[in-house]
C-alpha cells in the first residue's frame, strides 16, 4: 500500500499541482497582460519542466503526436542558424512554454478538466468585469470586433465553450458563450459557430467538409487571398460591393500585410522555399515604426518558413486528429487565420488539453 501510494498517487498529485499552477499563472497573465512586470510569467511552464521530467520518468509515458506540428516549427527554427533573430528566439520560448508539458504524457489523467474549467469560468468572469464595464452593443460586436472589456480572454472562453459543447453541458456552455460575448473577439465566435455547424452536418457532407486535404487547400487559398488583397487586386470590387475601404473591412490587416510584403522579395525562389525566418515578419513591422503584429498566423508561417514547412505544419496539425479531436483542431486553425495565437502559451495549453481529453475512439456524434 505504501509503495503504491508513493509510486502512483504522490507523482500524480505533484504533476496535477504543477499543471494547475502553470494554467492558473497563464490565465492570470493572460487576463492582466497590460501589466508588463508580469509578462515573464507566460514562461511559467519552463520552471515546471524539470519537475515534470522527474515525475514522468517514474511512470510509463507516451509521445503526444498532437505536438508534432509545433515541434516541427521549433526544430526548423533552431536549424536555420543563418536566419536567427532576437524576435525569433523569443518566439521559440513562446512555443516551448505552450507545448513543453504535453510532449510526453503520463499513463494516467493528471487533472480534471471539468473541475478546472468550472473554476476558470468564475475567475475569468471576475477578470473580465474588473478590466472593463459591463455592457454590450450590437454595433460594437459587428463593426469593432471587440467590447470595452479586454478581448483576449475571449480565446479562453472560446476553448472552454468548445469543450462544454461536446460534453453536452448546456449551462456551462451557455456561461462560456456569455463570456465570449462579454470579451468579444469576432474570430472566436466565428470559429465556434463554424465548428458547431460542421458537427451538425449530415454524416456524408461532414466527411467531405472535414477532409484534411480540403481544409489545408482552403488555408492555402486564404494565404494567396491575403497576399493579393494586400497588393490591391480587389480594392475596386470591395469599394463597389461594400462601400468601404479594404483596410476598414479587414480592420487594418491589409495595411499590415502590405508593409511586410513590400520588404519581402517574392522573385527570390529561396523565399518561397525557406521563408524569411521565424519572427522576421514581426521584425519588419517593428522596423517600419508600427507595433502591430501580422494578425494572421497562417500567413506568418508561410512567409517565415516557406511553402514546404508550411505544408508539413498543416499536414501534421490534422494528421493525428481523430473523432472529436478534428473539431478541436479546426477551431484552433480558424483562430490562426486572423490572430497571433502562436505567441500565446495559454492557447497551446487549452488546445492540447482539450485535444487530449477527446480520445480518438470518441464517437463523431458525442462522447462515449
Amino acid at each position: 500500500m505504501i509503495s503504491k501510494f508513493r509510486n502512483i498517487y504522490i507523482p500524480k498529485l505533484i504533476l496535477s499541482t504543477a499543471f494547475f499552477l502553470v494554467l492558473a499563472i497563464s490565465f492570470f497573465v493572460f487576463g492582466l497582460y497590460n501589466f508588463n512586470a508580469l509578462r515573464f510569467l507566460r514562461y511559467s511552464a519552463l520552471l515546471f519542466f524539470p519537475l515534470y521530467v522527474i515525475v514522468i520518468s517514474r511512470s510509463k509515458v507516451t509521445f503526444n503526436k498532437g505536438t508534432i506540428a509545433f515541434l516541427l516549427i521549433l526544430i526548423v527554427t533552431i536549424l536555420k542558424v543563418n536566419q536567427y533573430s532576437g524576435r525569433g528566439i523569443e518566439e521559440i520560448f513562446f512555443i516551448s512554454s505552450g507545448i513543453m508539458l504535453f510532449i510526453f504524457l503520463p499513463g494516467r489523467q493528471v487533472i480534471s478538466l471539468s473541475v478546472f474549467f468550472r473554476i476558470s469560468i468564475f475567475v475569468l468572469f471576475c477578470i473580465a468585469l474588473i478590466n472593463g464595464e459591463y455592457y454590450l452593443q450590437i454595433s460594437t460586436i459587428l463593426m469593432d470586433g471587440f467590447t470595452n472589456i479586454e478581448g483576449n480572454i475571449s480565446f479562453v472562453f472560446g476553448f472552454i465553450a468548445l469543450y462544454y459543447f461536446f460534453k453536452r453541458e448546456k449551462l456551462l456552455f451557455l456561461l462560456s458563450l456569455i463570456g465570449i460575448l462579454l470579451t468579444l473577439k469576432r474570430i472566436v465566435l466565428l470559429s465556434l459557430f463554424v465548428v458547431i455547424i460542421c458537427y451538425l452536418l449530415p454524416k456524408g457532407l461532414k466527411k467531405i467538409v472535414l477532409n484534411k486535404y480540403l481544409i489545408i487547400s482552403l488555408n492555402a487559398l486564404v494565404v494567396l487571398f491575403s497576399i493579393f488583397l494586400a497588393q490591391g487586386y480587389w480594392d475596386e470590387m470591395i469599394w463597389n460591393y461594400f462601400g468601404i475601404s479594404p483596410e476598414f473591412l479587414t480592420m487594418g490587416r491589409t495595411r499590415i500585410y502590405d508593409t511586410v510584403l513590400r520588404v519581402i522579395d517574392f522573385n527570390d525562389l529561396k523565399i518561397w522555399m525557406l521563408g524569411t525566418g521565424q519572427g522576421n515578419t514581426t521584425n519588419i513591422l517593428f522596423a517600419s515604426g508600427t507595433e502591430d503584429l501580422l494578425h494572421n498566423d497562417i500567413l506568418k508561417l508561410f512567409l517565415e518558413h516557406g511553402i514546404i514547412i508550411w505544408g508539413l505544419f498543416m499536414f501534421f496539425l490534422y494528421k493525428f486528429s481523430k473523432g472529436l479531436q478534428v473539431y478541436v483542431t479546426l477551431f484552433y486553425n480558424i483562430l490562426l487565420l486572423t490572430d497571433n495565437i502562436l505567441i500565446y502559451p495559454i492557447c497551446y495549453f487549452l488546445y492540447l488539453l482539450i485535444y487530449l481529453s477527446f480520445s480518438e475512439n470518441d464517437k463523431i456524434k458525442g462522447l462515449r
